[in-house]
This record gives structure tokens, C-alpha cells and sequence, in this order.
């Protein structure tokens, strides 16, 4: 994946040049961030398949069939997803959101916990592991060796 993005780095860079974004311009971040997650996910998508050719078959998917009723939730459960899942998973992307914005706008999230008394900081830990232990590993559908390693 690494490797990948070498090389798309010229292009990139003409492109930028092009259309004269600077090198430290949001558009051209963001630009630089799609392309990686693109990247990172085809690399996934191909290293999650049994062989090249359900590969190729997974990835040709992405382009094709796609239908707006897919996104339903009600389809979301057929395949395996509960609410409790959905919840746990929308208040992970929630989290992440926030604290990806803190970190954007420069507010030292961890130097402003470690100023907390004593108390407020360990219920805050304390409440983050139990968060762990309720939406994560011991939830619906718990299965101790089913990481996506296992079938390596």
C-alpha cells in the first residue's frame, strides 16, 4: 500500500500543480487523505478475499448495483448488524469525530484531562474501559477468535 502511494505521488503532485494548490493547502490534505483511504481500502478489500479472483469480484461490486434501500437499517440487521451494534458503532464515529476536531483546532485533549482532580480523571478512564467492555469485545455475537487475522 505503501508503495502504491509512492507511486501515485507524481500524479498527485502535477495535479496539485495544476490546479495550484499549495503543499500544506486543505484542499490538497483532504485530496491526500482520500487517495490514502482509497488505497487502504482496496488493499483490504483484496487481502480480506479468498483468491484474486473474488478480489477483482469484490471490487468490480463497489462500482455496480449499488441501491440507496442498501443503507436501511432494516437491512443492516438482515446482515448480521443489531441496533446495539449500530448504536455502539455510531457512538465510536461520533467520538472519533469530536476528538478528531479538537485535535484540528489544537486543544490538547489528554494535557486538559491530566489537569482534572483526581476523581473526575479515573471516572472518566474507568467509564472509557467499561465503554470498551460493554459496546466492544463482550457484546451480541461476542467470538473470542474471530479477528479478521484469524483465517491468515
Amino acid at each position: 500500500m505503501i508503495l502504491l502511494g509512492n507511486l501515485t505521488e507524481p500524479l498527485t503532485t502535477k495535479a496539485a500543480a495544476a490546479l495550484h494548490l499549495g503543499k500544506n493547502s486543505a484542499v490538497r490534505r483532504a485530496l491526500q487523505t482520500v487517495k490514502m483511504a482509497v488505497i487502504v481500502v482496496t488493499g483490504e478489500l483484496f487481502f480480506r478475499a479468498a483468491n484474486l479472483h473474488q478480489g477483482f469480484a469484490l471490487f468490480q461490486s463497489i462500482f455496480s448495483g449499488f441501491q440507496l434501500s442498501a443503507l436501511s437499517s432494516a437491512v443492516l440487521v438482515k446482515l448480521g448488524l443489531s441496533i446495539q451494534d449500530l448504536t455502539a458503532v455510531s457512538v465510536g464515529l461520533v467520538l472519533v469525530l469530536v476528538v478528531g476536531i479538537l485535535h484540528e483546532m489544537n486543544i490538547p485533549i489528554r494535557k486538559n484531562v491530566s489537569g482534572w482532580k483526581s476523581a473526575c480523571r479515573w471516572s472518566l478512564y474507568i467509564a472509557a474501559i467499561l465503554a470498551v467492555l460493554i459496546f466492544g469485545a463482550y457484546g451480541t455475537g461476542y467470538v473470542a477468535v474471530d479477528p479478521i487475522y484469524a483465517n491468515f
